[in-house]
């Protein structure tokens, strides 16, 4: 469908039948057809926020280098446009290529443009995609299509998980994940909520410091991570270990095989100092026992203390985060990331966090984070009951990109493997507000189904795989992201290979003269669910 605007009133015209195009969707979508040609001709739309320009590419690989000229038309009442390509023997290609929602002016001319590798046509648009008036009659219409654009929110999962009862599942394989239902899901603490609570006092006129503290005691005692409690962010849900099915509880005195025996006791039960130091005497296999049988008591005595001691800690620690991604601020030497698998299908699901030199201790704050783009809230999974059915790695992480960047122009970021510190992944954030949408092309009026085609917001973003650099790149990389002050983020290398795949599936949808500049290859990031 097509807005087509003129001096007459706006009206929208229906799509009818599309017989030349079958789309492949950049998600987890089905396409409409399979297209046979064994070199296709591939095209994607693309418009950037404020510009009042929709720019179509048609490209294939290999490139053709007998064309001669292109033309287009605009059949708004289908919906469609029209491209003719011209050889240089004389043949002409024909294409029919869906046109997405947009307000097209009528009265400017089509631009076609040969490139070395590919036609380029630009359309006008009488306002841009993102103008409040589109928005608004695009509300008011009630397109289908717009309940993928609308951006995931945090207050929009808690608000429809705050009844309570929620029971969480493998997306992978159905398997249920919760031993019971969870019957609070409580949003997570920002990672400076104490620093906001005390600037916060501070800035008041009068002295309010023991009524910040007070609160700020009171809020922690909240944070009790009870088996039916989730706390919930916006990449993932933390829930108690002892509410899931599958966490691996293996205490040290398991894992290490160690038995301890204790010698029996010939001397009276008195707590007499001397008498016991007498042990220190002994010889032979007694004192090794009893070495043992000390060296065991003051293990678990020490547990027990540092069990107690990090009851309050572990509360005010679950600034550890969401686990997707990490940086400088929640990493640590000392702690380690244990990826958590569902024990059906083995598939990854979160992480929980660990002391490396306390491992028997578990998760350092008795949590297990789960990954919305991982679980789902019901069943079937992915139904329209299911809460994180539109979650997948790459908005999960685009939308924390963003949150990084801002309002910054240009954002560059180095994302590192969170186990061995090096740089897998490069990358600078173009634009975070562009649409684009990338389909294959049948030409020459072949029988094609429907396909309705619609506008997805993006995160433009330039990115280079630097998994398998020799280490004279890697110092590159390293100075790239000295120099340039780039953020550096740290994720598991499940999350990363996602990542790199999703956006080595992106680049495909440019030509090669647009999706390649200064070393960097050009893809897209899903801002939100498909």
């Amino acid at each position: 469908m097509v807005f087509s605007c003129s001096s007459k009133p706006l009206t929208l015209l229906s799509s009818q039948k599309q017989n030349n195009v079958t789309v492949f969707f950049s998600s987890s979508s089905s396409p409409c057809t399979l297209n046979p040609s064994t070199h296709p001709w591939r095209f994607t739309w693309e418009t950037l926020a404020h510009i009042p320009t929709l720019r179509l590419y048609l490209f294939r690989s290999p490139t053709p280098t007998s064309l001669s000229g292109a033309s287009a038309s605009l059949r708004n009442d289908r919906s469609l446009l029209f491209v003719s390509l011209t050889y240089q023997n004389g043949d002409i290609g024909r294409f029919e290529v869906p046109v997405p929602r947009v307000l097209i002016e009528p009265d400017e001319e089509i631009q076609c443009l040969m490139r070395s590798d590919h036609v380029e046509i630009k359309l006008s648009l009488v306002l841009p995609v993102d103008h409040p008036v589109v928005i608004q009659y695009r509300a008011a219409m009630g397109f289908s299509g717009d309940e993928n654009s609308v951006p995931i929110s945090l207050n929009d999962d808690l608000k429809n998980l705050s009844s309570g009862d929620v029971d969480l599942y493998c997306k992978s394989c159905s398997t249920k994940l919760t031993n019971h239902p969870l019957k609070h899901i409580l949003q997570m603490p920002s990672l400076n909520w104490r620093d906001v609570a005390e600037n916060w006092f501070g800035n008041c006129c009068c002295s309010f410091g023991a009524a910040a503290e007070d609160l700020a005691t009171q809020y922690l005692n909240s944070l009790n991570l009870s088996p039916d409690v989730g706390f919930l962010n916006s990449v993932s849900i933390t829930v108690s270990k002892n509410s899931l099915h599958g966490y691996p509880h293996n205490p040290v005195s398991q894992d290490s095989g160690l038995k301890f025996s204790v010698p029996k006791c010939t001397k009276p039960a008195v707590a007499n100092l001397d008498s016991c130091n007498t042990h220190d005497n002994a010889e032979g296999p007694e004192k090794v026992a009893y070495t043992s049988a000390m060296q065991e008591l003051n293990h678990t005595t020490s547990n027990f203390i540092v069990s107690n001691d990090l009851d309050r800690y572990n509360r005010q620690n679950l600034y550890f985060g969401g686990g997707f991604v990490y940086n400088e601020t929640n990493i640590s030497k000392d702690v380690e990331w244990v990826k958590f698998c569902c024990e059906k299908c083995s598939s990854s699901l979160g992480s929980y966090p660990y002391w490396k030199d306390r491992r028997n201790t578990g998760t350092i704050d008795g949590g297990v984070r789960l990954f919305k783009c991982y679980i789902s809230t019901s069943t079937p999974v992915g139904g329209s009951d299911d809460v994180f059915r539109k979650h997948t790695v790459q908005n999960l992480f685009s939308n924390l990109l963003l949150e990084s960047a801002e309002d910054e122009v240009s954002f560059r970021t180095v994302v590192r493997d969170l186990k061995s510190r090096k740089p897998m992944l490069q990358l600078v954030l173009l634009s975070s507000k562009a649409w684009y949408m990338s389909g294959t092309c049948i030409e020459n009026h072949a029988a094609g189904p429907d396909c309705l085609v619609e506008l997805q917001p993006v995160a433009k973003i330039l990115f280079s795989d630097c998994s398998n650099a020799s280490e004279a790149d890697i110092r590159l990389v390293e100075n790239w992201s000295t120099k340039c002050h780039a953020e550096e983020v740290y994720m598991m290398t499940c999350e990363i290979e996602e990542l790199k795949n999703s956006l080595s599936f992106g680049k495909q949808s440019m030509p090669l003269s647009c999706n390649l500049m200064q070393g960097m290859y050009l893809s897209w990031l899903n801002l939100h669910g498909f």
